[in-house]
């Protein structure tokens, strides 16, 4: 075959490898995107999760507080009992001591239920939506959404673009074949044109050696 021939199944294979890549990347950006979703769909889940494990802890968080004021009273009327009954030495060391510590038990777990209502109130006000993980995970999913829109375009280009190659070379092509098609018709002419001058001179040498 011709150098045209050449040409249009190299355009052919060409556009075909480049719609093939391009198609390639549309699968993995859709691929992306399915799985950015999914992230999100878990993130929230997490978040649920997160927010239902928060609001069991600040109820248990309340009964912890009522035990440790409960603890503080059952000391203090110990210590009063023990001094009434004139108790000395280690016994009335024990029971202040007791109380004492009942005492600050309480002060830490009235400041560890204040940060947990704290990050309780922060987590109601912004919900599902506001969560890091979830507003992360949106984020996500609108960059796999472009790289989806972008992968789409770059696809469409590429059959835009094979079609024109393969149509330029299928031109080419006919425009070759054309050409032979007008040089046989000329070389055809002038063998016919010689073969009648030919015989023009064998006449005309035949009537010269008549006379």
């Amino acid at each position: 075959g011709g150098a045209a021939e050449r040409s249009l199944t190299r355009a052919v294979e060409s556009a075909a490898r480049a719609v093939a890549s391009a198609e390639r990347a549309y699968a993995d950006a859709v691929r992306d995107s399915e799985r950015a979703q999914r992230d999100l769909n878990q993130a929230r889940a997490d978040a649920v999760e997160r927010l239902e494990d928060l609001e069991l802890a600040v109820a248990s968080a309340a009964l912890d507080e009522e035990a440790a004021a409960l603890r503080v009273e059952r000391a203090r009327r110990d210590l009063q009992e023990a001094q009434q009954a004139g108790a000395t030495g280690l016994d009335l060391q024990e029971a202040d001591l007791a109380y004492r510590q009942a005492q600050q038990s309480l002060i830490e777990i009235k400041e560890r239920n204040a940060d947990l209502a704290e990050e309780q109130a922060h987590a109601s006000k912004t919900g599902v939506e506001g969560d890091e993980a979830v507003i992360a995970a949106h984020e996500r999913v609108a960059d796999a959404s472009r790289g989806v829109q972008d992968a789409e375009a770059e696809l469409n280009q590429a059959r835009r673009d094979a079609r024109r190659e393969v149509e330029e070379a299928e031109l080419a092509l006919g425009q070759a074949i054309q050409q032979r098609a007008w040089a046989n018709a000329d070389a055809q002419m002038a063998v016919a044109d010689a073969t009648r001058e030919l015989g023009r001179a064998m006449r005309d040498a035949g009537t010269a050696s008549e006379a």
